[in-house]
């Protein structure tokens, strides 16, 4: 069963997905009403609730009365029904009447059935949502990953405002000191235009390295 449930909850993510790339309007508190109310498995559930709901009303009412038609030493070559002083025909009702407490304790158990599958029902719901979130979350990261910057602590890139082309992103902090990156894969720092693949104008390189500090240069 889990098997089954982990089938449908893929199968609407997928779908909620399918939807936003196409409209691309999709929020996530409508992709989690579009989850949960298109879920077969809460639909299930749902349905349970309601019949064991009605269940437990219906139990702790008397049953049914039965009525009786029986026809006894009933000839049935001429069905003259005075030709033998045996002959009957006999009718009747018949009402069940449990003892005790009997309906009011089985329709309680019933209601409680129903409230642990609500509980179900519930927890259920909280799964697909969970789901959704994460896999939302995930998908809006990964579309939004080549495109903007990731904040970093309490600093922010953003989209580059120069009017030179090839650049990507840019920071500046109060002193106006820049770091900026082109798509060439250079970095500059306090500079516009990196000349290398690491620019750094008018500031210093700090290492630290109790170990052995060292600087590797190569060429290639």
């Amino acid at each position: 069963m889990k098997i089954n449930k982990s089938i449908y909850l893929s199968c609407i993510i997928f779908s909620l997905f399918s939807v936003s790339v196409k409209a691309q309007a999709l929020t996530l508190v409508q992709a989690l009403e579009i989850a949960t109310e298109n879920d077969p498995v809460l639909a299930k559930i749902a349905s349970n609730v309601h019949a064991l709901k009605d269940k437990a009303v219906a139990e702790t009412q008397l049953p049914d009365p039965k009525a009786t038609l029986a026809f006894q030493n009933f000839p049935v070559d001429d069905f003259n029904r005075t030709r033998e002083g045996m002959t009957q025909i006999v009718t009747g009702v018949s009402q069940k009447i449990p003892r005790g407490r009997t309906l009011k304790y089985k329709g309680k158990q019933t209601q409680l059935m129903a409230e642990s599958v609500a509980a179900e029902m519930l927890l259920r719901n909280a799964h697909v949502k969970r789901e959704v979130r994460q896999l939302w979350f995930d998908f809006y990261y990964w579309n939004h990953a080549t495109l903007k910057w990731i904040p970093f602590i309490n600093v922010e890139w953003k989209d580059t405002s120069f009017p030179e082309p090839g650049i990507l992103a840019n920071q500046a902090n109060d002193s106006g000191n820049i770091v900026i990156v082109t798509d060439s894969g250079r970095i500059g720092i306090g500079t516009n235009t990196p000349e290398e693949e690491l620019h750094i104008d008018n500031g210093d390189i700090y290492m630290n390295n109790k170990l052995t500090p060292s600087i590797r240069m190569k060429s290639t």
